[in-house]
């Protein structure tokens, strides 16, 4: 199914950027956010099948929480304030000893929740000390709830009841998802609330060890764009696919050069020179050949000129998604939404 949405995505991306009838925008707009929940409902879904079937495994390492945080604020500083709300993360140095990824996805879903009952006020995130760790914890000026609402909070049924209350798309399973992913990393949960005044959700970590320096990480520049005139190429051996890769690429100011193969992409490189961005689906219409080979083939190319790599990919293993982040290659999953990838280019080519 990944594949599909992945191609209604960008079709959908395309017709909103290439409508010129301002009466089919309302319509555009609703398909819009209509996928979005879809997608977003099928990632919540998925997660929750891989969770329950003990899929997902947790990989401990010490690391600073300032590098979660960072994400935190690059995910999600536009969306709250595009809904009018505050936004605040508070700086930190304090290092925990967990899985950085699943910290990361328990903390997007108390932000998540945080969004769609907020409507006045605002968020921060924050990080206080405990006498077994850290404690970071996600504030809103939202809905608030009573105690007994608290005591039914994480439970499937109970989101999907309240699904239709929700500004983010899906079907409400985050806080559900959060609660598994908590549990498999044993760390604790904290939530307070106070009905019409809001809510605080938290998590608990156990302290860690700093094993390296790490530099302030300095925010983009209102704005910027760092894909102007940038050279990629794609490789996508579905021909819809790449129609539409290539269309939202170039939109964005891209010079694209589009390949089938790695034998293509030797030639391309023969021809077109150095490129600065190699966007690549791992799996291929060949049975011998993946994305990742095309990938190193470039790194090998290129030996002398530094270049960034994006895998797209419906595989969800823990295998792909550690031998991507030891060859430092960006793996996004299918399906990719249009907005946020190009957040995400603009973060991987601005360093």
């Amino acid at each position: 199914m990944r594949q599909p949405l992945h191609a209604l995505s960008l079709i959908v991306n395309d017709i909103k950027n290439k409508n010129d009838d301002g009466a089919l925008n309302p319509n555009i707009m609703q398909m819009c956010h209509a996928l979005d929940a879809l997608i977003v409902s099928f990632d919540s879904m998925h997660k929750l099948s891989q969770l329950d079937s003990g899929v997902v495994k947790p990989v401990l390492t010490h690391f600073p929480l300032s590098r979660v945080l960072q994400r935190l604020n690059e995910d999600f500083q536009d969306i709250v304030r595009g809904k009018n709300l505050s936004w605040r993360i508070v700086p930190n140095k304090s290092w925990v000893y967990s899985d950085e990824n699943l910290v990361h996805q328990v903390l997007s879903h108390y932000i998540v929740n945080a969004i769609t009952f907020t409507h006045k006020g605002g968020i921060l995130v924050g990080v206080h000390p405990r006498k077994e760790g850290w404690c970071v914890a996600v504030y809103d000026t939202g809905e608030g709830m009573t105690q007994e609402k608290i005591d039914t909070l994480f439970g499937d049924a109970q989101h999907l009841q309240q699904a239709e209350q929700r500004d983010v798309g899906g079907v409400g399973l985050g806080l559900a998802i959060a609660n598994r992913l908590a549990r498999l990393l044993k760390a604790p949960l904290e939530v307070r609330s106070t009905l019409h005044r809001g809510s605080m959700f938290a998590i608990v970590l156990p302290r860690g060890v700093a094993t390296e320096k790490i530099s302030e990480a300095q925010p983009l520049p209102l704005n910027a764009d760092f894909l102007l005139g940038k050279k990629v190429v794609l490789l996508e051996d579905n021909f819809d696919v790449a129609q539409e890769l290539e269309s939202l690429l170039t939109s964005w100011g891209m010079d694209v050069t589009h390949v089938l193969s790695a034998q293509m992409l030797e030639e391309a490189c023969a021809e077109e020179g150095l490129f600065d961005l190699i966007v690549a689906d791992y799996h291929l219409g060949l049975s011998d050949e993946t994305g990742m080979d095309s990938i190193r083939l470039l790194k090998q190319k290129q030996d002398t000129y530094a270049f960034k790599s994006v895998l797209i990919s419906g595989d969800t293993s823990n295998d792909l998604a550690q031998l991507t982040k030891q060859e430092n290659v960006l793996l996004l999953s299918k399906p990719i939404r249009p907005a946020r990838f190009r957040v995400l280019l603009n973060q991987l080519l601005a360093n």
